[in-house]
């Protein structure tokens, strides 16, 4: 099935802060058109200014201060791929927040500070716009709608009439948890630009997510109650909507297997709502109007009898891919987070274990800055990968923080609390010297809750990265381990890919084998989410029923390369440029440490050139020779 794919505005590109849904929500409502995407993003929360200590400089603004950076990067490269705007509309800022922005002096930059600035400086971009809809705030999710819906314009007041609910019965059906976040708005307008009904939703509670995890993981072993519990979850929310009267469904959530509970009576895809979902939807429109790169990365350590690695392989040479094995002794942590994070890919698969691995629970003695004592208790969970040709091991180590003086991270107590942020600082100071007289207790587990990997030929990948492909393309990911929907996923979300299909618990291996030799024969024609759809029927009675879950939009598709050698073209055009560009950042990196890293990265660009592309390495340089003489 085709579904109609909105164009994205080049007119705007708007930047709000994460906090301000109402300026969000009205400035949409004067530059959104019918049948177009308006490019929103949310800038998090901006603790400090830019400048004035190094960019890896440990203190208590250390996350968003990092943030903040990355922002800036997926901001400056979503025009790259745009285009440059007319107008670039910043609204809400803080100075915090404004210092991370480098934009060029080309950009036309309009800046708005308040609700009632907007119509001074947005009217006039808007003259068919000349009806107004008094809404207040605490309606303008639903506002938005109405007022987009009848080429209105809103307007917040107080005294407002309620919003009456319009009811446009359309083949695609947006659900949207309400977070107190601009992504609610972000996820309106992306209802709005491929004319499906919106339905909002109450949002999780401070730790419903992991209380669902544990449901599932208790049903699993028997428990219907919690089966119960889990459905009364959803059927709060959605229990009342005519599923069976749409096409397709789209949840815009922070972790609620809504699909499990509802049997899968229609394709459901699945929206990340705290994931960046401004760059994720953008990074979709982008890819189907214009596929980057035809490669194909298939990740096995071989441990089944009957995988699916050639069948994909044999599907994708059919579709000219350039393909990429990571099998059996080569499916190692380092080649695995190297290919990850640095070479042009468009699709991963992996084939593996995954799910929850030992680690041990560590209570931990501390002093803040004031001298105040502490007691954490952390989960910790390593991962080793030996470097290629070094002696040197790679470490990966994740902690999950569990307790602080007994009270437990996110509870209703520890919030009360009001902790400063440099107690956290240097608490995650202390842990890191690993000092073992200050360890008071250390309690090895079999499984630790929340810590889900991929296994790969020599230990455990933990997926700890901030960036896929090296930012050249947004990869689509089917990761075939078990419990791979929840922590690793959120690792590649984060890091902008564009559809990533995991997994609720345990599948059965050969369920999951079958299901997605199922899948790749039905992609060719259709959709990822209606080619995962079908092949949900290899999975009927068993076990595995229900289990898959597909983050990503319901047009999202794989398309065929032109031809092998302009697959193996771009891929190499595409390493060369991070060749150079690394390259460019050694001259100014800020410490030796980061120059190493990047010399490293470098290094593994060029090698993939030798080994793989000499011949396309040399026919661009010849390319690029004739150019250089014209």
């Amino acid at each position: 099935m085709k579904y109609r794919i909105p164009e994205v505005s080049t007119s705007f590109f708007c930047i709000v802060d994460r906090d301000r849904p109402d300026l969000a929500a009205v400035i949409s409502s004067y530059l959104s058109k019918k049948g177009e995407y308006l490019p929103l993003f949310e800038f998090p929360i901006a603790t400090t200014a830019k400048g004035g200590v190094p960019d890896d400089h440990i203190d208590e603004h250390t996350i968003t201060r990092r943030r903040s950076i990355e922002f800036n990067v997926n901001v400056l490269n979503s025009i790259g791929k745009i285009g440059l705007p007319e107008c670039v509309v910043l609204a809400g800022l803080s100075a915090n927040q404004r210092s991370y922005l480098t934009f060029p002096e080309t950009y036309n930059i309009l800046e708005i500070g308040e609700l009632e600035d907007i119509d001074f400086a947005l009217a006039a971009f808007s003259p068919e716009k000349d009806r107004f809809l008094p809404c207040a705030k605490e309606e303008l999710h639903l506002g938005l709608v109405v007022a987009c819906s009848n080429n209105m314009k809103l307007r917040v007041d107080a005294y407002a009439d309620a919003i009456i609910p319009e009811n446009h019965f359309t083949d695609g059906l947006v659900i949207i948890e309400q977070i107190p976040a601009v992504s609610v708005v972000i996820a309106i307008n992306y209802s709005l630009s491929i004319e499906a009904t919106a339905i909002m939703v109450e949002p999780l509670e401070k730790y419903e997510r992991r209380e669902i995890e544990l449901l599932i993981e208790n049903w699993r072993l028997g428990s219907d109650l919690d089966y119960q519990s889990l459905s009364e979850k959803v059927n709060r929310r959605v229990g009342q909507i005519p599923f069976d009267e749409f096409e397709f469904a789209s949840f815009f959530t922070e972790g609620i297997p809504y699909s499990f509970v509802l049997k899968d009576v229609i394709p459901f895809s699945y929206i990340n709502i705290l994931a960046r979902p401004d760059l994720f939807i953008l990074n979709n429109l982008l890819y189907e109007k214009n596929p980057e790169i035809n490669a194909a990365i298939l990740f096995s350590p071989e441990l089944f009898v009957d995988e699916e690695i050639t069948f994909i392989r044999g599907i994708f040479e059919t579709s000219k891919y350039y393909i990429k094995e990571l099998t059996g002794a080569n499916a190692t942590v380092f080649n695995l987070d190297m290919h990850v994070k640095e070479f042009p890919y468009g699709l991963l698969h992996i084939c593996s274990h995954g799910g929850e691995v030992p680690g041990c629970t560590i209570t931990e003695q501390f002093v803040d800055r004031n001298g105040i004592p502490y007691v954490v208790e952390y989960d910790l969970v390593l991962g080793f990968a030996p470097i290629p040709g070094q002696e040197l091991v790679m470490v990966s180590k994740k902690m999950l923080c569990r307790k602080l003086d007994e009270i437990e991270f996110g509870s209703h107590e520890f919030i009360a609390k009001k902790y400063a942020n440099h107690i956290f600082v240097d608490m995650e100071l202390e842990i890191d010297k690993q000092v073992r007289d200050k360890q008071i207790g250390i309690v090895h587990k079999d499984f630790i809750a929340n810590s889900c990997s991929v296994h790969c030929s020599d230990h455990i990948y933990q997926a700890l990265f901030d960036i896929v492909s090296s930012y050249h393309t947004s990869p689509f990911i089917f990761n075939n381990s078990c419990w791979s929907w929840s922590a690793v996923a959120e690792s590649f979300l984060f890091a902008g890919v564009r559809g990533y299909i995991g997994t609720l618990w345990n599948i059965d291996t050969d369920v999951a084998s079958a299901a997605a030799k199922e899948f790749y024969f039905n992609l060719k024609d259709s959709t990822i989410l209606n080619a995962l759809h079908q092949s949900r029927k290899v999975a009927e009675q068993t076990n595995s029923e229900n289990v898959y879950i597909f983050w990503g939009l319901h047009f999202a598709t794989i398309t065929e390369a032109e031809g092998l050698n302009k697959s193996r073209k771009n891929v190499c055009k595409s390493l060369l440029s991070s060749f150079d560009r690394w390259n460019e950042k050694e001259k100014i990196a800020p410490s030796e440490a980061i120059r190493q890293n990047i010399k490293q990265l470098a290094k593994w660009d060029c090698d993939q050139l030798f080994e793989n592309f000499r011949t396309e390495t040399r026919e661009l340089h010849r390319e690029l020779m004739a150019e250089a003489q014209k």
